[in-house]
């Protein structure tokens, strides 16, 4: 639960006050409001789904428990799952998992169908490796078939492969199949749930008592302050902030702390076993086809193998990658995160940031928080393209509300906002199960949640993602559009392209490169420098293929005329 980018509405902008009010008369006179009046908030907080913009308030008072408390005597049926959810958080908050465990059963036994006691029960059945019992209970929360939680789940709900068949006799002999005998309880290999274990890690990091860490990281990646717009939107949903979080800035040592006792053993030794574990910038020296690559790590010049076969088939030799290789538990070396593709061109200047002790907050921010100019709508927001992704009890009824709201054709497979002057700010698009709102701005996207949420009040927000416009690559294909504008007739010839690059190339051998610390190439070959010429020379190379100019020196003959091409 967590109040990150939430817009409230006028009537839970009511509803919150009435809250507050409530809670501020306890603080200064430890009195709680009548029993009727504990009762309508409650019924108020769960109908206007409030619970999760308040529960950051709950987990920073602790003094506020003894007033849920009051509000549990009040209440009976259903409505005690509110304030059982709520203490439920600060439990979460403090660490204390066996009470938040038992707050949430009880919080289902109030109120048996409610999504969030249900959810947040598969939770921990996921850590515990219960991949049946988590399904089970993330079906009946209302999670889709392809939502994140469930897919995670799919390879373990079968026996292992190397059992004896799902219908065979079980080797007991019990005379049960496999399947409901020793197949229920038996374990995929360690090295197959690694990728489970860090999903389990990524769900932990994007609960609400971890809101300040990723806050944090969030602002670092987003070059912005932790409380900044900037930074949540940075912050959620960002496997790049997700990963920086967990291993440098401690929520996996918190995550063995609070969940390591539900972790199956195994898993909890290889999470151990993951700590301190840098994040390394490699240049990827060889591609093993259909396997994964060799790099080698460009501070320690230590060769990895990594095991991909999905990276093999998109990077290239000379590439450069900023990931953190792990051990799956058998010491074949995996990136559970997707790595970073690095331009080369920046690989100098990171690796003198390493080199000179650079910390994990310092190559974030080196990287991944280039200043940036603002892009706006016609409307003057700033350009942001925006998605955001609803389960709703009834798909068909939902859409044809919201077609009626927004003056549209129902038939149409895609929803339109509209403005006064026929602009689009925003769309609205039924996917696998579930309405996606897309707008290129997040005070059109909150408009239209609004929309939404006035035509369904009851739609369960899965997740959003806010990707602003990326100026650099729109810029990097500025000089061929401009090349393509010049004259036929102003077009020097391909022999004058090569003698331009040849006289470049004759003065570059002997000119003082700043790269080099001030050599010239000749010399660099003979001298320390020779590793970071070699490097150098690299650069061109990766850089011609990437983006070829008629104007590029031709590396094999300068490794030839530099003794470099042994």
């Amino acid at each position: 639960m967590s109040d990150v980018g939430v817009r409230l509405s006028d009537e839970q902008t009511a509803v919150w006050r009435r809250w507050t009010a409530a809670t501020a008369h306890w603080r200064s006179s430890r009195e709680a409001p009548p029993a009727e009046e504990l009762v309508e908030l409650a019924r108020a907080l769960e109908d206007h789904e409030l619970l999760g913009f308040i529960s950051p308030e709950v987990i920073a008072d602790p003094s506020l428990e003894d007033f849920l408390g009051a509000m549990e005597d009040a209440l009976d049926g259903p409505l005690l799952a509110v304030p059982r959810l709520l203490r439920a958080s600060g439990a979460e908050a403090r660490g204390d998992i066996t009470s938040y465990r038992t707050l949430l059963e009880a919080a289902r036994e109030a109120d048996p169908d409610n999504r969030e006691a249900l959810a947040d029960l598969a939770d921990l059945h996921a850590i515990a490796g219960e991949a049946r019992e988590a399904d089970r209970l993330y079906r009946q929360a209302g999670l889709v078939a392809d939502s994140d939680e469930i897919r995670s789940l799919q390879p373990f709900l079968q026996p292992p492969a190397d059992g004896p068949g799902r219908n065979r006799p079980c080797p007991c002999g019990s005379g049960k199949k496999y399947k409901v005998c020793h197949g229920r309880t038996a374990v995929h290999p360690l090295e197959s749930r690694a990728s489970w274990l860090w999903t389990k890690l990524r769900m932990f990091a994007q609960r609400s008592p971890q809101r300040a860490d990723m806050l944090e990281w969030g602002g670092v990646v987003a070059g912005a302050e932790p409380d900044s717009t900037e930074a949540a939107r940075a912050a959620f949903g960002n496997p790049v902030v997700q990963e920086f979080a967990l291993m440098d800035g401690g929520l996996l040592a918190k995550f063995l702390t609070v969940m390591g006792d539900l972790l199956p053993a195994d898993e909890r030794a290889l999470a151990e076993s993951w700590e301190g574990q840098p994040l390394r910038l490699l240049e990827v020296r060889r591609v093993l086809p259909m396997r994964g690559v060799v790099a080698a790590d460009l501070l320690t010049h230590e060769e990895l193998e990594i095991a991909d076969r999905l990276l093999s088939r998109e990077v290239e030799v000379h590439d450069v990658l900023l990931g953190r290789p792990l051990d799956d538990s058998t010491g074949t070396l995996r990136l559970q995160s997707s790595p970073s593709s690095i331009p080369r061109l920046m690989r100098p200047g990171l690796v003198e940031l390493l080199r000179a002790g650079g910390t994990p907050r310092e190559l974030a921010a080196a990287v991944f928080a280039p200043a940036r100019p603002v892009v706006r709508t016609t409307g003057g927001e700033e350009l942001v393209f925006c998605t955001a992704r609803y389960d709703v009890a009834e798909l068909d009824e939902t859409w044809d509300l919201l077609a009626e709201r927004l003056d549209d054709d129902p038939d149409l497979e895609t929803l339109h906002r509209l403005s006064e002057d026929d602009t689009v700010l925003g769309t609205v698009s039924r996917r696998a199960g579930r309405l996606v709102l897309e707008t290129n701005s997040v005070e059109r996207l909150r408009a239209l949640q609004e929309i939404l949420l006035e035509v369904e009040p009851q739609a369960r927000l899965v997740d959003e993602a806010m990707e602003p416009l990326d100026l650099d690559a729109s810029a990097g294909r500025a000089p061929e559009a401009s090349g393509a504008a010049v004259a036929d007739e102003l077009q020097p010839s391909a022999e004058h392209f090569a003698a331009m690059a040849r006289k470049h190339q004759d003065r570059w051998l002997d000119d003082s490169i700043p790269a080099l610390g001030g050599e010239t190439p000749r010399e660099a070959a003979q001298s320390s420098r020779r590793e970071d010429l070699i490097a150098l020379l690299d650069d061109f190379e990766w850089q011609h293929r990437r983006s070829p100019t008629p104007f590029d020196m031709d590396v094999a003959d300068l490794r030839r005329e530099l003794g470099l091409d042994e």
